[in-house]
């Protein structure tokens, strides 16, 4: 699984600090990965996958290689994060909801988004 992680960083010239930023796994768990002394539980391996845009069983190996589109999405995504830790704190605080309200949240998030930029006058699918 390291190997794949450590390959999806380079491609997207992320270090282990910048994904504990993101998804609050500990760079020290990250090491531990790397060095072969621990395995990542769910939970992290879930966090990692969500913020790399890819699954679960693509990081185990168990899957191909992610849809390209993605790889778009997740720059602008680690291009938002990295210059502003406020949406560091908004993602965990919807990571934080109820499961069953994670969606709606994010759907209402977007959408408000979308509105503000479309009242700029700016194209919210740029």
């Amino acid at each position: 699984m390291y190997e794949i992680y450590e390959q999806l960083c380079k491609e997207h010239g992320l270090t282990n600090y910048k994904v504990w930023k993101a998804t609050g796994v500990s760079q020290s768990s990250l090491s531990e990965w790397k060095k072969g002394n621990s395995m990542p539980k769910y939970e992290s391996m879930r966090k990692i996958s969500d913020f790399l845009g890819v699954t679960i069983d693509y990081l185990l190996g168990k899957d191909p290689k992610p849809d390209p589109s993605m790889d778009h999405q997740l720059q602008q995504a680690v291009k938002a994060l990295s210059k502003n830790k406020e949406l560091v704190v908004l993602c965990r605080k919807v990571e934080s909801a109820p499961p069953d309200k994670r969606d709606q949240i994010t759907r209402m998030l977007c959408e408000s988004v979308d509105n503000y930029l479309r009242l700029m006058g700016i194209d919210p699918e740029q």
